[in-house]
């Protein structure tokens, strides 16, 4: 109602009091709040008059692209070596919904690009190609989120496409009979 003094909170914390004119409108200069914390910011306004009428809007600041998390078939070594015997391997990226990723692959000295939009629950996939020989490959990603904040990201790996030949031993006894399991 005019002239009513309103109290103005942001994550709890009071930051102004204003008044209402004659119009039944207030205003207040944000920049008086400063820098605001990334993530979830509640900002409240509550009438000093009636502690029954407020009312508060949730406010998400979003000044960074999340990195992704990256796996790459059946999983990179902890040293960074990719034991694959497949020629293609499946790309999955994890990241914030909607956002969109470019990806240029390195593998073998081919170089390919392709685009990926995440899923409403931030996953997207590709199929690469990695042909058959070992040897460095990279990763790189350039990603841009739904508040249009852009972030990149290089992943390294070798590529071993080594087969590993098992041996067996079997013991035979005297009398013929095979010992093992």
């Amino acid at each position: 109602s005019t002239n009513e003094s309103l109290t103005l909170s942001l994550n709890g914390e009071t930051v102004a009091q204003v008044q209402v004119d004659a119009s039944g409108t207030w205003r207040f200069d944000t920049s008086e709040l400063g820098e605001l914390a990334e993530g979830e910011n509640f900002f409240t306004v509550s009438s000093d008059s009636d502690s029954d009428r407020q009312a508060s809007l949730p406010l998400t600041i979003d000044t960074q692209a999340q990195r992704p998390e990256v796996s790459l078939g059946s999983g990179l070594a902890e040293d960074g070596v990719l034991y694959s015997h497949n020629p293609q391997e499946e790309l999955q990226i994890t990241g914030e919904p909607g956002s969109v990723v470019e990806v240029t692959t390195t593998i073998g000295g081919t170089e390919n690009s392709f685009q990926i939009t995440l899923d409403q629950y931030g996953r997207g996939s590709h199929t690469l190609e990695l042909g058959n020989e070992d040897g460095p490959g990279v990763i790189n990603i350039s990603l841009t989120d739904r508040a249009d904040n852009s972030a990149s990201y290089d992943y390294d790996f070798v590529l071993d496409t080594e087969t590993i030949t098992p041996t067996l031993a079997i013991d035979v006894d005297s009398a013929g009979r095979v010992d093992g399991y």
